[in-house]
């Protein structure tokens, strides 16, 4: 049986993880409390918010956290799942969204998660090749060296939605070890 989704959306919860960084298991609770909450009192959007500024350690947590929406999901608690990276206008999930609740799309953490990646691929243009790595998710190579930057960023997005990713750490060393394995000439380029 396909579950209705004809829902709209009157209110937005915000939830905010709290300040410093709660252990995983009070996070986890937290949000299944607040999950539980804002449906018994018949709210249907939650936006989870976390301090970016705590560097690894909310990494780790937001892949909890994560995990745990996916379960709901699964179980039917919840009904869509919209990670901060493709809160977007352009992924089909959030359009949808703001089609049942408008003033998603005035949200201030709309289009922002990816601002610094599409900024740099406009102003580059053609005069440079570009490619693409991603490193918080394991090192992959999500869009090859290329003058032509016109999609660019949605290869990039595309192989957000493509892959689950492990987000419970970040290693930078080696993806900067990896995308210097990729250029074509190590002398002249820049990472």
């Amino acid at each position: 049986m396909q579950q209705d989704m004809t829902y709209t959306f009157d209110e937005v919860y915000h939830i905010e993880i709290p300040e410093g960084l709660p252990e995983t298991k009070t996070a986890l609770t937290q949000v299944e409390f607040e999950v539980a909450s804002v449906r018994a009192r018949g709210g249907h959007l939650i936006k989870f918010v976390h301090d970016e500024s705590l560097g690894k350690s909310v990494v780790r947590l937001r892949g909890e956290i994560r995990r745990l929406l996916r379960v709901f999901k699964k179980e039917g608690r919840i009904i869509l799942m919209i990670p901060g990276e493709k809160f977007s206008m352009s992924d089909g999930v959030t359009r949808y969204l703001a089609d049942k609740c408008p003033q998603i799309e005035l949200d201030i953490d709309m289009d922002k998660k990816n601002e610094f990646i599409h900024s740099v691929i406009q102003r580059s243009g053609t005069r440079f090749k570009l490619g693409l790595v991603t490193f918080a998710y394991g090192q992959s190579y999500v869009a090859p060296l290329s003058n032509d930057t016109t999609n660019l960023y949605t290869k990039y997005i595309d192989s957000l939605e493509s892959e689950e990713p492990d987000d419970s750490a970040t290693d930078i060393a080696s993806a900067l070890t990896y995308a210097q394995s990729l250029l074509q000439k190590p002398a002249s380029a820049k990472i």
